[in-house]
């Protein structure tokens, strides 16, 4: 009886230390990955979400809000000069 009693112990430990050797693997996959920096291989880049993919933006369905466009307090009409101020080429004449 005492010989069984000691294979179950071993085998409970031997599963033990299995599970946390696979833990400290994937903890350490994070410092190893030879894709990333040095300085971003600290702490894991990314959250793993549950329940769908996320995306950028608002959520579908959402009423879009604009601006109000601005109105003019004053409206001018344009100068037509009759040559270019700076190389002095006559100017087109302006659609009336």
């Amino acid at each position: 009886m005492d010989l069984q009693r000691r294979v179950e112990e071993l085998t409970a430990e031997n599963t033990r230390l299995r599970e946390e050797n696979a833990g400290l693997r994937r903890r350490l996959a994070l410092y190893e990955n030879p894709h990333t920096l040095p300085s971003r291989r600290i702490y894991p880049t990314r959250r793993i979400v549950r329940g769908g993919e996320r995306f950028p933006g608002r959520p579908h369905g959402h009423r879009g809000v604009t601006r109000p466009r601005p109105r003019p307090d004053v409206v001018k009409a344009p100068e037509w000069k009759e040559r270019c101020e700076r190389c002095g080429h006559p100017s087109a004449s302006p659609a009336t």
